[in-house]
């Protein structure tokens, strides 16, 4: 657990208010498997009405961050694995329409750099480098085989 400054609260008190947390509250609710529907349903909206919604679906997105599909499970954050899969801005299911589900190449690497240019991203520092590594392993390369 961290902390902000003494004059705040813990930065993971927010769990303490969610509505999942509630005296009562099936745990399993969030659990449900496919076919069960209406459960589903009902943990998503007792998500949606959570007083610290928004900390949760950032706290899901960290946790989750560039994790496949196949990994996430259960209702958080009032979203679907699969939903929660497709907002993951770390993976290639925002932009590929199959889903694809691959994670990103990272910045500082000749992939960053070709998916910069592609989306006509400003292109770092990092990438920039990498490319013209890439670019002059590839002059040397032909300079030898001539």
């Amino acid at each position: 657990m961290t902390y902000a400054p003494e004059t705040l609260e813990p930065s993971d008190t927010w769990r303490t208010r969610a509505a999942c947390t509630r005296i009562g509250m099936d745990p399993e609710l969030w659990f449900v498997d496919g076919g069960a529907r209406a459960d589903r349903e009902r943990a998503i909206a007792i998500c949606r009405d959570c007083p610290v919604l928004t900390q949760c679906r950032d706290a899901v997105a960290r946790e989750e961050s560039g994790s496949g599909k196949e990994s996430r499970y259960g209702i958080r954050a009032g979203l679907t694995p699969k939903e929660r899969w497709e907002e993951d801005k770390t993976t290639r299911s925002r932009a590929m329409p199959s889903g694809g589900g691959r994670r990103l190449a990272p910045c500082g690497t000749r992939g960053a750099y070709e998916r910069h240019i592609r989306r006509h991203e400003p292109v770092d520092d990092a990438c920039r480098e990498a490319n013209t590594a890439h670019n002059q392993k590839l002059t040397g390369k032909r300079r030898a085989a001539a």
